[in-house]
């Protein structure tokens, strides 16, 4: 016997009279509503069919006393053949291989036939972004508990029923044990997908429902999102021994700032009292040069006054050869008697270099020792220079002219052999 579906109908063709008969009750069962595309006969009790919207058998019960038949669905074969290739293989009386996208399933026919009570499995478990699998429906879940990787916090679960009549449609609850402890409210949706996990221990059930008081047990899968590298107990332990070496070094630290800041403070103190040791030192030198000064100074007006009174003396000699009157001769003696008393010239120099060389680190000393050639004139002449002492003033202090000043500055260039570039003055300071 050969079935034919043409349109939305079954027909059946006579060898015999090589004509297609429609098939009413096949037709009905199938359902007229939408296009059957193949139909498989491979024994006389189950016929396979496949249509546009599902794919299923009808089951022929021939028994002696009436030969019924009845429609039964396999939602668990929707989408799953390879369209325009479909193929039902029987290799015996019980069982049939289809030919899925994905390889062959085999169907025991008596537990076809069978009202099985209601039960729940996983057809899916992925994890992660790219979805790696977990479980693929082939083999048995493991029971204990499955830890993942923090970046691996993306689970999806699919899952299915045994119920194969759509008559009665089958509804899905669910709940996340560790995330949300209640049950959704029931879905035909078999798939659910949980997003960014918080690391954490979990438990997905799910249950179905295929009519009143038909409802499966529960279904269940433990797994775990293990804490990221950074807040795992070594990690925590880590951070821990940081902080209490933190804290340690911390008051090492701060110690060793406070011993610091005590050593900066007696050093301070220290340099403090040296600085007004140095101060009062500076003070007292300062006072010394100044008197040291005073007493030069007083010393070149002696030296000064001498030289003048010398001078005078010398005219009063002159006066002594060229008058005649001897009453005034003997008057004039008498005045250079008292000018020539305590008259020491050399000794007044001397005393003044002395007390010049105190005041002025050494200088003449050190002047006589680095240029031997120098005349008493010459030094007296580096001594006024040195005291910055202009040539107007030097002029009367040598008892010469200015000129005369000019040209001895010009000889004392010669014999120290200064260039003419370098002031005099300016030499004279700085030696």
């Amino acid at each position: 016997m050969l079935f034919m579906s043409m349109v939305k109908l079954v027909y059946i063709y006579d060898n015999k009279e090589d004509k297609f008969y429609f098939e009413k009750r096949l037709s009905d069962l199938i359902g007229t509503g939408t296009n059957t595309r193949r139909l498989f006969q491979e024994n006389t009790q189950t016929i396979w069919y496949v249509n546009e919207n599902e794919c299923g058998a009808i089951l022929v019960d021939d028994s002696p006393v009436s030969k019924n038949a009845k429609k039964q669905s396999t939602p668990f074969l929707n989408g799953k053949l390879i369209g325009g290739f479909e193929n039902i293989y029987s290799p015996d009386e019980k069982h049939v291989f289809v030919c899925t996208d994905k390889g062959l399933i085999l169907i025991n026919i008596d537990k076809l036939r069978l009202k099985q009570p209601l039960s729940i499995r996983f057809n899916e478990i992925k994890y992660g972004s790219e979805g790696g699998m977990i479980y693929g429906g082939h083999i048995d879940l493991p029971l204990k508990e499955v830890s993942f990787k923090y970046d691996q916090n993306n689970i999806s679960f699919s899952f299915g029923t045994n119920q194969l009549d759509l008559t009665s449609p089958v509804l899905y609850s669910y709940k996340v044990v560790g995330l949300d402890n209640k049950w959704s409210d029931w879905s035909p949706v078999n798939k659910k997908e949980l997003s960014n996990l918080p690391p954490g221990s979990y438990a997905f059930k799910v249950k179905a429902s295929s009519g009143y008081n038909n409802e499966s047990a529960e279904l269940g899968y433990n797994f775990k999102i293990k804490n990221p590298w950074y807040s795992s107990n070594l990690a925590l332990l880590c951070y821990f021994l940081i902080l209490v070496l933190g804290v340690f070094f911390l008051i090492r630290v701060m110690d060793k700032k406070h011993e610091s800041e005590k050593n900066q403070l007696k050093n301070d103190k220290e340099q403090s009292e040296a600085k007004v040791e140095e101060l009062l030192n500076l003070k007292f030198q300062t006072e010394i040069d100044f008197k040291n000064k005073e007493l030069a100074l007083s010393t070149m007006h002696i030296v000064q006054k001498n030289e003048t009174l010398a001078k005078l003396r010398e005219e009063l000699d002159n006066a002594v050869k060229q008058t005649k009157d001897m009453e005034a001769r003997s008057n004039i003696k008498k005045v250079i008697g008292i000018l020539s008393d305590d008259q020491r010239l050399e000794d007044d120099w001397e005393s003044f270099a002395v007390h010049f060389d105190q005041v002025h680190t050494d200088f003449l000393r050190r002047l006589k020792e680095r240029y031997p050639q120098l005349s008493p004139k010459d030094l007296k002449l580096c001594a006024y220079l040195r005291m910055n002492l202009t040539t107007k003033d030097i002029a009367p202090l040598l008892n010469i002219s200015v000129r005369g000043v000019e040209i001895s500055r010009y000889r004392l260039r010669k014999k120290m052999d200064i260039e003419g570039e370098m002031n005099l003055n300016d030499f004279m300071m700085q030696f």
